[in-house]
């Protein structure tokens, strides 16, 4: 029987190979996690295993980490360069989404009423436009499509009806 022999490269590029499609594997479950969360919420629960979908979206989440850590340790990727592209990704999401400075807080103009209001400009809003209490309390009551709410206005206590410390 003949025993196949691979060339130092050609068993890295089968390894790296196999990594890969593990990695695709696990970042399509965290991705149909997202979609059970967007359709179902974070706390439903999955009928037969009953673990909840944010329980299911964490393993997923420490599943990737741990393909990352493993490629991380085989030189097959850079700390370094993942952590630099980490920054500059939180960088990014923190002006745009999730501001932590008080003085993210502007007066916006509600689009619905023209009404004042303080808020957190969300980035899918015209600059200067968000929504007030009165408007958003209307569309929770008369909308069954809470995502089209959230997509178009943001997260309540975090874009609008905001409780300000004095």
């Amino acid at each position: 029987m003949t025993e196949t022999c691979f060339t130092d490269t050609e068993l890295n590029l089968e390894i790296l190979s196999e990594e890969a499609n593990e990695i695709i594997e696990v970042l399509s479950r965290i991705n149909r996690m997202k979609s059970k969360i967007a359709r179902f919420g974070l706390d439903d629960y999955h009928p037969k295993n009953r673990m909840s979908n944010k329980d299911a979206l964490e393993e997923e989440i420490g599943h990737f980490e741990a393909m990352r850590d493993i490629l991380v340790s085989q030189g097959v990727l850079s700390e370094n360069q993942i952590n630099i592209a980490k920054k500059e990704k939180q960088r990014t999401l923190e002006n745009y989404y999730f501001p932590m400075r008080e003085s993210n807080i502007e007066t916006l103009t509600c689009a619905l009423c023209g009404k004042k209001v303080q808020g957190r400009q969300w980035p899918k809003r015209n600059k200067g436009s968000g929504v007030c209490s009165s408007c958003i309390n209307f569309l929770i009551k008369t909308c069954f499509d809470k995502e089209s709410i959230r997509n178009a206005y943001g997260d309540e206590g975090y874009h609008y009806n905001i409780k300000v410390n004095p």
